[in-house]
C-alpha cells in the first residue's frame, strides 16, 4: 500500500504552490474565466488523469474549476497525488488559467452524539449517506461525493451542532476578524492557529480550520 503523506509533507512543496489541504484532501480553485474554457482544461485534466490512472474529483462552474485530490485506497494523500497535482498545475500554466489557492474551502458538519452508534443509523436514513469504515468519530459521507460529511462526534462546546469549516491558511485570520466585526466571538482558540471555535450571536457555533496559517497570499 502506498505511504500515506502528512499535510505538511504535501504542503510545503514548492511544486504544490497552487494546493492547500483541506480535511484530509489536496484541494485547488483554477479561474477559467469562462465555462468553454473551463471545460477545456476539464478535458485535458482527465486525459492526464487517465494516463496516470490517478482520477480527481472535478467541480466546472462559469468562471472555476474546482478540484480535490485523495487516494481512497490508502485513506489519504499520497505521491500519485502529488503527481497528479502537479501535473495539473503545469496544464493551467501552460492555458493562462491562474490558480486561486486562498479560495479552496470545505465543509463539515460536527453533530453532538455521545453514542454515535445509536443515531448512525437514523442520519444514514434521513441522509441517504454511508459510514466510512473505521472512522473515529464517526463519519457519514455522501454516496455521491457531492454533501459534505457528518461527523458524529462526543459532545462539543455547549452541547450544540458545529460547522466544520476548513480554509486556505492565508484566509484564517482575515475570516475570524471578519467574524468577529459582524457580532460573532471567539469560543475556543486554544488550537491556534491551525483551529479557532466561534459562535454567532445566538450560539451557534462554527469551528474554522487550516492545516498552515503560514501561507502567503497570493492574491
Amino acid at each position: 500500500m502506498a505511504t500515506v503523506l502528512s499535510p505538511g509533507e504535501v504542503e510545503s512543496r514548492p511544486s504544490l504552490a497552487d494546493w492547500r489541504v483541506l480535511d484530509g484532501r489536496l484541494a485547488a480553485s483554477f479561474r477559467s474565466r469562462t465555462m468553454v474554457r473551463g471545460a477545456e482544461f476539464v478535458s485535458r485534466v482527465v486525459d492526464v488523469a487517465e494516463a496516470l490512472n490517478h482520477h480527481p474529483d472535478l467541480d466546472l462552474r462559469f468562471a472555476r474549476v474546482h478540484l480535490t485530490l485523495v487516494t481512497h485506497s490508502a485513506g489519504g494523500l499520497t505521491e500519485r497525488d502529488v503527481a497528479l497535482a502537479e501535473r495539473i498545475s503545469e496544464l493551467a500554466r501552460d492555458m493562462d488559467v491562474p490558480a486561486e489557492p486562498a479560495r479552496c474551502r470545505s465543509l463539515a458538519f460536527a453533530l453532538p452524539a455521545d453514542d454515535a452508534s445509536a443515531v448512525a443509523p437514523f442520519w444514514q436514513a434521513v441522509l441517504g449517506h454511508r459510514t466510512a469504515e473505521g472512522s473515529k468519530p464517526v463519519e457519514l459521507n455522501d454516496r455521491d461525493g457531492r454533501l459534505p460529511p457528518v461527523r458524529l462526534v462526543g459532545t462539543g462546546p455547549g452541547g450544540r451542532p458545529c460547522l466544520e469549516i476548513h480554509v486556505a491558511g492565508e484566509t484564517l485570520e482575515d475570516r475570524v476578524a471578519q467574524a468577529t466585526k459582524a457580532g460573532g466571538r471567539i469560543v475556543d482558540e486554544a488550537g491556534m492557529p491551525a483551529r479557532v471555535v466561534l459562535a454567532d450571536a445566538g450560539g451557534n457555533l462554527a469551528s474554522l480550520h487550516t492545516t498552515r496559517a503560514s501561507h502567503k497570499s497570493n492574491s
